[in-house]
């Protein structure tokens, strides 16, 4: 364990938190990176294993099998059922993965996050110590925002169906004139009338998925900072997100944003790098291959520092900082005015009040 100043959280602007993000971030950054890259290897192992009976056939056949495929139906066979294992095997996966593994590596990378902000970083060991712990505590959180994650997304299928069948529609009609044109033009000009409705569907699509799954964003704070778990943390990240909305889904919009420009360019060079081919194709489809997985790596740790952070900042906004164990600010006293100097003499005593006076009719008879 290496011990930092304490982060003191007060409510922050949009330059602050993510200001105070990278500082939590980049608090021991190799641990936080080390830990990680274990969680990736374990994923890439779980899905590699479940892949192996499509795989193993698929390798084994040569060129001379590969010809021979039409004629005789049993390499087909082959196939065919090691398509069905692994689909299998993936299923088993999946559910290992997310019933296993996620409250592992969710639980303790959020509990580290939050950790980093009392002013504590953990090392690979020590994080891997306290995972055997995390599944417990966890696991049923884990399960709760599956069930909730899932929900959303039935929510937002249904919404982006509605965008989908319009802007279909749209963009089939539009591009049926420009189809009955003569030429290449009309054939360019058609091609762009149906592909940029499609980006902007893209575009809506990845923003609705954020907007209904940013209800989810404390969910794991919740239940690290605060006694709740299960859906009594599914409902208090709803009630925290829900009151700074604008701050949280625009935070991770932005988040999204960033990374989808090297997203794209690596999508792009292996693209190109099928097209080129030889040499050129080879090392440009190896610098591609290495920007995805650095997005891969850098993304998840970032985004958990970031919904840390708005955790933080929006339970200060709402509740103050004595949940955090600072004594509560006392108010400014006022400037004390100056007393008198002290008189040398004894202050002449208060004048009494006068008797009241009676109207001449009303004066009270002795």
């Amino acid at each position: 364990m290496r011990e930092y100043e304490p982060i003191r959280i007060r409510p922050l602007t949009l330059r602050g938190v993510f200001g105070i993000t990278w500082k939590v971030f980049s608090r021991r950054f190799g641990a936080l990176l080390g830990y990680h890259a274990l969680y990736l290897l374990v994923a890439f192992l779980i899905v590699g294993i479940a892949l192996l009976p499509i795989l193993q056939p698929l390798l084994s056949l040569d060129a001379a099998v590969w010809s021979s495929i039409e004629s005789s139906g049993a390499n087909a066979f082959r196939i065919v059922g090691g398509l069905l294992m692994a689909l299998l095997l993936l299923t088993l996966s999946f559910l290992l993965l997310s019933l296993l593994i996620v409250p592992i590596y969710s639980g303790t990378m959020f509990g580290e996050m939050s950790a980093r902000i009392y002013g504590s970083a953990s090392s690979v060991g020590l994080m891997l110590r306290r995972s055997k712990f995390s599944l417990k505590r966890f696991f049923t959180t884990a399960l709760c925002n599956m069930l909730a994650a899932l929900g959303i997304s039935l929510v937002v299928r249904l919404v982006t169906s509605v965008f989908t069948s319009f802007i279909t529609i749209s963009a089939v009609f539009n591009a049926v004139p420009y189809l009955l044109e003569e030429g290449a033009d009309g054939f360019f000009n058609a091609g762009a009338g149906l592909v940029i409705p499609f980006i902007l569907l893209f575009i809506v699509m990845v923003a609705v998925q954020l907007a209904g799954s940013a209800f989810l964003l404390f969910v794991y704070p919740v239940a690290v900072n605060e006694p709740v778990k299960n859906f009594a943390a599914i409902k208090r990240s709803f009630t925290l997100v829900g009151k700074r909305y604008g701050r949280a889904f625009g935070c991770t919009l932005i988040v999204a944003g960033i990374t989808l420009l090297p997203t794209l360019l690596a999508v792009a060079g292996f693209a190109l790098s099928v097209a080129l081919g030889g040499a050129a194709g080879v090392v440009l489809g190896v610098l591609s291959a290495l920007l995805y997985l650095a997005i891969i790596i850098l993304l998840t740790p970032y985004e958990m520092a970031l919904a840390t952070v708005l955790y933080f900042d929006s339970r200060t906004r709402l509740e103050g900082t004595a949940w955090l164990g600072e004594p509560k600010e006392q108010p400014a006293q006022p400037e004390t005015q100056q007393q008198p100097a002290p008189q040398e003499f004894p202050a002449p005593e208060p004048a009494q009040p006068e008797e009241p006076r009676f109207p001449e009719e009303d004066r009270p008879e002795a």
